[in-house]
């Protein structure tokens, strides 16, 4: 057959059932629409993939895009760089970094033109956000961007339905719904004390609102029955620790966790020394620490945290933490970035390397961001 676009469903069907994991679908997705179409209705059986890296692939070219390496967790631990080549290539728009991503898609910034999108890398299809100049105070170059957070992600019967929340300068928040004009500045101040010099951290969109954590432990809820704008609402805090830490939000199991990423800091760098995982009780309205995750595993860094099952996801490690560098303030400033990646045992307070130095560099392009990639 001279036009393999042509080719029925159902012989399309038999063929992706031969495929056994998400590199070889996403390949099989890009082919053409009529692929993509098949490849919708087969969704099912990569609902649980595993999650990767993208990694800027440092190449030097003229185009509008730059490419991107996306390396699946099976790929980081047991492939060698003789197989470098069969990675799977992204694209990604020049002069653009990555300040979150959540499933498949990307919230980029670009560094040119201060304009912000989401981006899924592997259609190009792209949504653009509120020009950065409309935030209430200075950003970008004087205070960067830390964290984008979505409620859901593209296509959407109402895409107009899709927020997402920011957290840039020192720890400040603005929201906006895709085709808004511009960002909404949420005043933290009149509504949580200032109890800390780092502001909020991190955030997760749980239950059908955003939480999101202060670097004093204060955890907040983002209330929208408020006119003109939401406020947030303090629940609960988690007592500030005098050592340097850095905190996130993830849902495990239809519960709400809190996680403390410790370092070691000194004039040569930092380095991840450790994790620390609280539960919070909403009926008693407290932080419970944990010391299992059971079948469960975290992916922490400049993504959206994310939990994922051993059971669901073979190939990852349950009661474990996965771990990037994401210190975006310092990566510019200290030359030991982007080297502080592993894989955190809970059980026994161990940290394993995430990848092997046959693979990549020692240390990975920055940022690098985990993401499970979505052919549509």
């Amino acid at each position: 057959m001279s036009n393999w676009s042509s080719l029925s469903e159902d012989i399309l069907l038999l063929i992706l059932k031969q495929t056994t994991n998400l590199s070889d679908y996403i390949h099989f997705s890009a082919a053409c629409s009529s692929w993509r179409s098949a490849a919708k209705h087969d969704l099912h059986r990569h609902r649980y993939q595993l999650p990767g890296l993208i990694v800027s692939s440092n190449s030097q070219t003229t185009a509008t895009t730059q490419p991107s390496l996306f390396l699946p967790i099976t790929t980081i631990h047991h492939c060698h760089r003789r197989h470098h080549n069969y990675l799977r290539q992204l694209f990604v728009p020049k002069s653009t970094t990555c300040c979150g991503s959540h499933q498949g898609w990307l919230v980029t910034i670009d560094t040119t033109h201060m304009a912000m999108q989401v981006l899924n890398p592997v259609t190009g299809i792209q949504y653009p956000l509120p020009h950065l100049t409309t935030l209430s105070s200075k950003t970008s170059s004087d205070w960067p961007i830390t964290k984008a957070v979505l409620s859901s992600t593209p296509p959407s019967s109402d895409s107009n339905c899709i927020m997402v929340l920011l957290i840039y300068g020192y720890g400040a928040l603005a929201l906006c719904r895709l085709g808004d004009p511009s960002w909404t500045s949420i005043d933290s101040a009149t509504t949580v004390p200032s109890d800390g010099p780092l502001g909020h951290l991190d955030s997760i969109f749980h239950h059908g609102k955003f939480y999101v954590v202060h670097s004093s432990g204060s955890l907040s809820a983002l209330e929208f029955n408020f006119n003109p704008n939401p406020i947030l609402i303090r629940l609960t805090k988690l007592p500030n620790l005098p050592r340097l830490e850095k905190r996130y939000l993830v849902e495990s199991g239809g519960e709400l966790f809190q996680v403390l990423r410790l370092f070691h800091d000194n004039e040569l760098g930092y380095h991840t020394t450790g994790f620390e995982v609280y539960k919070l009780d909403f009926i008693e309205n407290k932080w419970v620490g944990v010391r299992n995750l059971g079948k469960f595993a975290l992916f922490l860094g400049l993504n959206q945290s994310v939990s994922l099952s051993e059971s669901d996801v073979p190939g990852i490690k349950g009661n474990c933490i996965y771990f990037t560098d994401d210190l975006c303030c310092t990566n510019r400033y200290i030359k030991s970035s982007g080297y502080d990646t592993g894989v955190f045992n809970l059980e026994d307070s161990t940290i394993e390397p995430l990848y092997p130095t046959n693979i990549v560099s020692t240390k990975l392009p920055l940022p690098a961001v985990w993401v499970t990639p979505i052919p549509w």
